[in-house]
């Protein structure tokens, strides 16, 4: 019998449609209309009570099959009733004639309890804001780009689930025991019927609700749009990977699948996953990093157990000037990952990030670079990754690119080098992808 519980919603509509007229039509209109009218009130009354004791029971069913907040479903549930026994007060006083004091009344109340139900099934099913305005991300807000340091949970997959499910999903809406308000609360979820099965995505009730058909009846999120296929596939490879909490993406297992996953849901390749195990470096003074902090740079280790960072301005399109750079250069032995994109980097600059010697990937596009400021970078010895996309560069500069050995990603798009530029320098490095025409990660 749970088909019969799908129609609910149906079964709900029809009633309150039916009830909301009526009920209006006792309050407002006037005495003598009214009793002129007694013998369709009691029609549509009587429809009202059908539809309402199908409408309950419809419920009951599917209450049985599905994960509420108890509280919220047994006020919706017996709100439900209520309203069948105002239905029978309703036919009792169509019966009636003389004064319509106490019908107005019953109809107004009925009018009231049919708001409320409405407004707790609402809350079932699309969370407890779904009356509340949806503000927008505010405007120039980025997310940071995925890299090897990028918390797979906290940065790829739960602001997934935030997005999707949230409003379902949350301190006073915790359907199916699922608190999505923060990545501590979604981890610690229901630990007596856990929604995920680490290490098999097809086991986990998170992962087989949200990848159902759309008009299924389990379907989740129960309204808005649903995850899209890169999101169910991200969702699945994290919970085949074991639905690990604290992992970051250098972390992970080389692996063939793992691999081709990166490349194809994220732009990341895996010749550019450093090999940072043997590298050792001080860790970076507390004053130091605050110091980077406060002067405008967001700053992430690169892995867990090292001492190398990740380093991105948090604005862009904003050029950096004497203090930050001072600031950066405190840190040169410990900054792994550099991202300067956008940032009004002219031949000059590039003198401080050629003292960074321990680079492995190096984010300069869309700046103001020329030939000159690229013999700065031939100290970078260890430099893996680079991409100079949109800058004035032009053949001048291959000698120098050559000189970087251990380079094997170059993006050169929008840039003045020629074809044969780029042959000359695969000739002088065949261990470099030169990429030279598309802007990348």
């Amino acid at each position: 019998m749970d088909w019969f519980g799908r129609f609910h919603p149906l079964l709900v509509h029809l009633p309150v449609g039916i009830l909301v007229l009526a009920c209006l039509a006792g309050l407002v209109l006037p005495k003598e209309k009214i009793n002129t009218y007694l013998g369709v009130f009691r029609i549509v009354y009587f429809s009202g009570l059908f539809f309402s004791i199908l409408a309950v029971l419809s419920g009951l069913n599917l209450a049985g099959q599905g994960t509420y907040d108890e509280v919220n479903l047994s006020q919706h549930k017996w709100s439900g009733i209520s309203i069948m026994a105002l239905c029978l007060l309703l036919i009792w006083q169509s019966r009636l004639s003389g004064s319509k004091t106490l019908f107005r009344l019953i109809n107004g109340l009925t009018l009231m309890i049919l708001t409320l139900t409405g407004h707790l099934g609402g809350s079932m099913t699309h969370g407890p804001d779904y009356l509340s305005v949806q503000k927008d991300e505010p405007e120039g807000r980025e997310k940071n780009p995925v890299n090897d340091s990028t918390l797979i949970l906290e940065e790829l997959v739960f602001p997934v689930l935030q997005a999707r499910c949230l409003r379902c999903h949350q301190d006073s809406a915790r359907n199916g025991g699922l608190d999505l308000r923060s990545v501590e609360s979604f981890l610690s979820s229901n630990p007596g019927d856990p929604v995920i099965e680490a290490g098999d995505a097809v086991k986990s009730e998170l992962f087989k609700r949200v990848a159902l058909p759309a008009h299924h009846p389990n379907f989740m999120p129960p309204n808005g749009l649903g995850l899209s296929y890169s999101e169910i596939r991200l969702l699945e490879w994290w919970i085949n990977l074991g639905a690990p909490s604290n992992k970051r993406i250098a972390d992970l297992p080389e692996s063939a699948e793992t691999d081709a996953f990166l490349k194809n849901q994220f732009g990341l390749r895996s010749s550019s996953i450093d090999p940072l195990a043997g590298i050792r470096v001080d860790p970076a003074s507390p004053a130091a990093l605050e110091t980077l902090d406060k002067l405008g740079f967001a700053v992430r280790p690169v892995s867990s157990g090292l001492h190398l960072l990740d380093v991105v301005p948090k604005k862009s399109n904003e050029a950096l000037n004497a203090e930050q750079w001072n600031a950066l250069l405190a840190l040169k032995d410990q900054v792994a990952w550099l991202n300067l994109a956008g940032t009004h980097l002219n031949d000059q600059s590039l003198s401080y990030v050629g003292q960074m010697t321990n680079l492995r990937k190096l984010r300069l596009e869309r700046n103001q670079i020329g030939d000159q400021g690229i013999k700065n970078l031939e100290s970078l010895v260890h430099l893996e990754y680079l991409n100079l996309y949109g800058n004035g560069i032009s053949d001048a500069c291959i000698n120098s690119l050559a000189a970087l050995k251990k380079l094997k990603e170059l993006y050169l798009g929008e840039t003045a080098i020629t074809d044969k530029g780029i042959q000359t320098l695969k000739e002088k490095n065949p261990g470099m992808e030169v990429i030279g025409d598309i802007e990348l990660w």
